[in-house]
């Protein structure tokens, strides 16, 4: 219950035996703010009278990491997991490697069966071996094909995200082909082509992001192809080589080495003098790190029978010398590199 106020109007101490009190402030000034509980009266309540009390005059305390604790959500611990997860994260395939992955990127990994697309890879290549697939943009018919050729492969949710306009659902899309790229059961030779398709057309993609998870996952495709003893088809070099040659010239050079380091993964998987007219073709691009690029790529892949085939077209020959007295040091330096390599050969 309340207390009954009390006042004094002596001074402390007045008479004879009693305690001194203390002198309290008049009513009148009541602009002033309540005093503080004394520390011992606060001392003799509980926690739970405490409470009380603040709730009765209407103030509740609350600290700050009790806020940030009620605002964070609950994660479920290790020990209150289903017996069915844990199975699941100690049995192998896509699973086991995706617990290798930070929480963040662990949901984006989409599990999906390959299926078989109607028509067979040798009579689709055919067909389109004369298709314009980059690096300028690609026409609107070609895409439509691809992606109706993808809907026959792929379940609709993973058919989703590979052509989503949200960057969250590219990345998921990137990750989880990248996996399916590693698992040693899965052949994704029937669709190579139809996987570089989609991928040098998400280069178009001014994202930084991306770039790195494409180049991941062609990195982790020719690897798999040179490993195996495989080479890529005419039509599949044909697809990655002019794309990879005229993205080489990005901004951020961590990017641009990456690419020089697929290309010269190409040049192992693919006969070199196939690659020859892709190489000069790439000598006439506008972005002169590109052209570098391109004349290192040239200078790397320089053996007997190139050297023959380039010094007999003299258009090609022009071409390089041309590129040794350019305004770029880069593409002098390059091309200077080709023309040493040419003398050594010839």
């Amino acid at each position: 219950p309340p207390r009954r106020p009390q006042s004094w109007d002596h001074a402390p101490g007045g008479r004879a035996g009693d305690s001194p009190a203390p002198r309290r402030l008049s009513t009148a000034s009541s602009s002033c703010a309540p005093s503080p509980i004394p520390p011992q009266r606060a001392g003799s309540q509980g926690p739970a009278a405490a409470a009380a009390g603040a709730g009765e005059r209407g103030l509740t305390r609350t600290s700050s990491a009790d806020l940030a604790s009620s605002r964070l959500p609950r994660r479920p611990s290790r020990d209150n997991l289903a017996p069915a997860s844990r199975q699941r994260e100690a049995s192998g395939g896509p699973s086991a490697a995706a617990a290798a992955l930070p929480t963040s990127a662990r949901a984006l990994v989409l599990t999906f069966e390959l299926g078989e697309p109607r028509i067979p890879k040798q009579n689709r290549q055919q067909r389109e071996r004369c298709q314009y697939w980059g690096p300028e943009p690609i026409p609107a018919e070609h895409l439509h094909s691809m992606k109706d050729t993808w809907k026959q492969c792929v379940d609709e949710r993973v058919f989703k995200a590979m052509f989503s306009d949200k960057m969250e659902e590219q990345l998921a899309a990137l990750q989880s082909w990248k996996f399916k790229v590693q698992e040693q059961s899965c052949s994704i030779e029937h669709v190579l082509d139809l996987l570089l398709k989609w991928l040098t057309y998400l280069l178009m993609n001014a994202n930084t992001q991306i770039w790195k998870a494409i180049v991941e996952v062609l990195g982790c495709i020719l690897s798999q192809v040179e490993a195996s003893g495989c080479q890529l088809s005419e039509r599949e070099a044909q697809i990655l080589m002019p794309n990879l040659l005229e993205r080489s010239g990005h901004n951020i050079a961590a990017i641009r080495e990456s690419m020089e380091v697929l290309l010269r993964h190409v040049l192992a998987v693919h006969p070199r003098l196939r690659i020859l007219p892709m190489l000069l073709q790439g000598l006439l691009s506008k972005n002169k790190r590109s052209v570098a690029c391109a004349m290192r790529c040239l200078a790397e892949a320089q053996d007997r029978q190139l050297a023959a085939a380039l010094v007999r077209s003299q258009k090609d020959v022009t071409l390089i010398l041309k590129a040794a007295d350019d305004k770029d040091a880069d593409v002098r330096k390059s091309a200077v590199q080709v023309l040493a390599s040419l003398a050594q050969h010839v």
